[in-house]
């Protein structure tokens, strides 16, 4: 959904994804046990523990998006601004330990956005899939699954679209 833009003035200073809600289809820590990621198979390309979220869109995207949230002491990281973002849409009602907000996650409908966020106390930016809305109601969910969008060519060729949080 690209258009032509003849405006300067008009333009961002940041390229940012497309807003879509989806599900989310599989939520797991990373690395496991054996040193890899449990979705994937493959070793992260971060170190450290991280939470693997794979989404299933239903509008937007025909593949599946992809999202790491590394642990972070600060806002200033995708943890931290997808962290709050879930705590304001009432989401960690209840939540108390990590294994409780993954079983949580699993199964969650939310219509995610792309944000770009500033690092720590650096100039680096780094962008990543955050909940704007969660979709609670059943009759909604039900009418999304029924419209979910076929894979583009482009998504076909380049395989699974990913959204990295570089922290």
């Amino acid at each position: 959904m690209n258009e032509w833009q003849l405006e300067p003035e008009k333009l961002t200073e940041e390229a940012l994804k497309e807003k879509f809600t989806g599900k989310n289809h599989s939520v797991h820590l990373c690395p496991d046990d054996s040193g890899k990621c449990p979705i994937t198979g493959k070793e992260p390309k971060f170190e450290g523990a991280q939470l693997h979220v794979m989404i299933t869109p239903y509008t937007t995207y025909g593949k599946d998006q992809h999202a790491w949230y590394r642990p972070s002491k600060t806002m200033k990281s995708v943890y931290g601004v997808w962290l709050k973002a879930l705590k304001e849409l009432g989401f960690l009602e209840g939540v108390k330990t990590k294994e409780q907000m993954i079983q949580k996650l699993e199964g969650a409908v939310f219509e995610y956005e792309d944000q770009l966020v500033q690092v720590g106390f650096s100039d680096r930016k780094t962008s990543g899939w955050i909940p704007a809305k969660w979709v609670k109601e059943q009759a909604k969910i039900a009418e999304l699954e029924a419209s979910k969008p076929k894979p583009t060519a482009a998504e076909e060729k380049g395989g699974e679209a990913v959204v990295e949080t570089e922290l």
